[in-house]
């Protein structure tokens, strides 16, 4: 992955969990405003029982009337909540209406201060200060998850107090609406601090699950990558031991000449087919060693320029009796100009091998399979295996590219193989700065494709297609 793409995941990552932090503060504004809303009416009453005798009682009535249908709306609200429960993203859709009650509600407050204030003798003042500040310290609990709460409500609320005491005039009265508004900001304050910790919590908390959802995942792909090489050591304990037990099984023949001395045919027979074995050990102990390579990132390339067409046309050669035997067509392209490319021999035909054997491998008896290769348009080459066998499902798919995964698609169980091979081929493509690419679909066969990039600079140049190598 690149540096952008790194960025822009973060960056995705980060949204995600702004987003689900806004979401879970939305729904704390609903758990502080239950209480809130519960409590306020109860000090609307004392308010009203303080002063009800000593102002002009229109103005008070109506004043109760709005502030009554206030805290009503908020507990609608409320009520609407509990039975809707939003989940996710939906919160966000309710903040607005926690907002609108939650300014509204300090601002008809606020606006107490210029209707009935100036009416009020000085003890009933002293109490109706008292409220306000009793009741801006508490505001600041319930409204501290939502930020424009914060710097609206508090100002709406407390202001016009310092306000009224302004337009009443006196010493005395200015100094309190200075320590109002001082009061004011310092009740601010606290509300954004108690704002970002509850934020800093959150994230926290948010962080922490996801952590353990990574270890989670971590574990689980320990666990399956364990089960898959406790599998491969079976599998590979049954590949070595049926080569070794046949390589001493004819070897003791020979030795003790079971068979007499005058049967040297046969033991010749039995000589090649020690051959043979030794040979498959070797090949399962290569694959081995150069899987453990790539992993380690320790295998060396000889490059050289070669041509494509004689090292395809020489894999097929090899694999030719195997698709004989199995009742699969085997389909190369008829003799064409030269392909070059600059590539390790020996490495560009285990590919091959590799990719025509899986094929041959998992194709039943009447299927074919076909290799095409051809130059690229940026001077390197393309070559494709496809076969009409049994095809993968994209998980299957997924679990192929694991070394020392088999993956078991329903047609034949005792398969024979380790499981290295396509993972290998990936590995040895990549090393020469290629791509490898397969695509496969349940019934309808598989499409390996791989592509082998045009020299380096310092590289050898590669010669023309009518050039000799």
């Amino acid at each position: 992955m690149n540096v952008d793409a790194a960025y822009s995941a973060s960056k995705g990552r980060q949204a995600a969990l702004d987003r689900e932090i806004e979401c879970d503060l939305v729904e704390l504004t609903w758990r502080t405003n239950r209480i809130a809303t519960i409590v306020g009416p109860f000090a609307v009453l004392a308010f009203l029982a303080g002063i009800m005798f000593d102002v002009e009682p229109v103005g008070l009535w109506v004043w109760f009337a709005v502030i009554s249908g206030l805290y009503a709306f908020r507990a609608v609200v409320l009520i609407a909540w509990s039975r809707v429960k939003p989940t996710g993203e939906a919160r966000l859709r309710w903040r607005w209406y926690f907002y609108f009650g939650t300014w509204l509600v300090p601002l008809t407050w606020g606006l107490s201060g210029p209707l009935f204030l100036h009416q009020l003798e000085p003890l009933l003042q002293a109490f109706h200060l008292a409220i306000f500040v009793g009741f801006a310290g508490g505001l600041v609990g319930t409204i501290s998850t939502h930020k424009p709460s914060i710097l609206t409500s508090l100002p709406a609320m407390l202001l016009p107090m310092a306000a009224s005491f302004i337009a009443i005039g006196g010493q005395s009265y200015l100094i309190l609406a200075g320590l109002i508004v001082v009061y004011c900001l310092y009740v601010m304050n606290v509300g954004l601090e108690h704002h970002g910790t509850i934020r800093d919590s959150l994230r926290l908390r948010f962080e922490r699950l996801e952590l353990i959802k990574q270890l989670q995942t971590a574990r689980d792909d320990a666990e399956e990558a364990n089960e898959a090489k406790s599998l491969f050591l079976a599998n590979m304990s049954h590949e070595l031991r049926t080569p070794l037990n046949a390589i001493l099984g004819f070897s003791e023949m020979i030795k003790l000449r079971l068979l007499g001395d005058k049967v040297a045919k046969r033991y010749v027979e039995y000589a090649g087919l020690i051959h043979h074995s030794g040979s498959h050990l070797l090949e399962l102990i290569n694959d081995l060693l150069d899987v453990s390579k790539a992993e380690a990132g320790r295998i060396e390339l000889e490059k050289e320029t070669l041509d494509l067409g004689p090292l395809v046309n020489n894999c097929v050669r090899l694999i030719e009796p195997a698709a004989v035997k199995a009742s699969v067509g085997l389909h190369a392209p008829a003799k064409r100009g030269a392909v070059m490319i600059y590539a390790d021999t020996r490495k560009m035909r285990q590919i091959i091998l590799n990719l025509l054997a899986n094929a041959m491998k998992f194709t039943p008896p009447g299927g074919s399979v076909s290799i095409t290769y051809d130059l690229t348009p940026e001077g390197g080459a393309a070559l494709a295996v496809t076969d009409t066998g049994i095809g993968m499902t994209p998980d299957q798919q997924k679990r192929a590219m694991e070394p020392f995964v088999q993956v078991d698609q329903g047609y034949d169980s005792n398969v024979p193989g380790t499981g290295l091979g396509l993972p290998l081929t990936k590995k040895l493509t990549e090393l020469h700065g290629g791509h490898f690419e397969m695509a496969s679909a349940p019934a309808e066969g598989t499409t390996v494709s791989i592509t082998i990039p045009p020299p380096q600079s310092g590289e050898t140049r590669l010669p023309a297609a009518n050039e000799s190598p």
